[in-house]
């Protein structure tokens, strides 16, 4: 049998109507168990649109400076006068991600996020203190760059690193 792949634009499609853990499932499935598990070959039964023959073409990593300076012009753009959306340090609220269609993960870190329904409960192990933007974080075996972190609305949010690139 063929190998298959991902289809990323309908993984992401999937995270936007509100079913995070749905699309975190998804991404994160090891495809080269396809064939031998028999509850990731019921996933790709269950969401065939999620998956194809044809390989991607080659998307690559974004510059997290590339993505910062994205975030900047969007701030200068709104007009913030906040600093720190002037630095780039929101990605995420400025949604830059979706201009180079990065799947993201986003966690809650207060009460403030409450009210983003796809934000996820923080895992345990990940020490909020040392995460910055850029840094990195494992979730569930896989590394994950933290793109913002923010305070005011108590988030913090991921991209995979095979999508980002925190050393440019």
């Amino acid at each position: 049998m063929e190998k298959l792949h991902k289809n990323w634009q309908a993984i992401c499609a999937i995270g936007k109507t509100g079913h995070t853990l749905i699309m975190l499932m998804i991404a994160t499935l090891d495809m080269d168990k396809y064939l031998q598990d028999m509850y990731v070959s019921r996933v790709v039964e269950l969401f065939p649109e999620c998956f194809s023959k044809t390989a991607p073409a080659p998307v690559g990593r974004i510059p997290l400076s590339a993505l910062r300076a994205f975030a900047a012009a969007a701030a200068k753009e709104e007009r913030s006068d906040s600093e720190e959306a002037c630095s780039g340090a929101y990605i995420e609220s400025f949604k830059i991600h979706k201009m180079f269609e990065i799947p993201i993960i986003m966690f809650s870190t207060g009460r403030e996020s409450l009210t983003y329904r796809e934000a996820l409960p923080l895992p345990t192990d990940i020490n909020l203190s040392t995460t910055t933007q850029g840094s990195l974080i494992d979730f569930h075996g896989h590394d994950y760059v933290v793109l913002e972190r923010n305070d005011n609305c108590d988030t913090l949010v991921v991209a995979p690193i095979t999508r980002v690139d925190p050393e440019l």
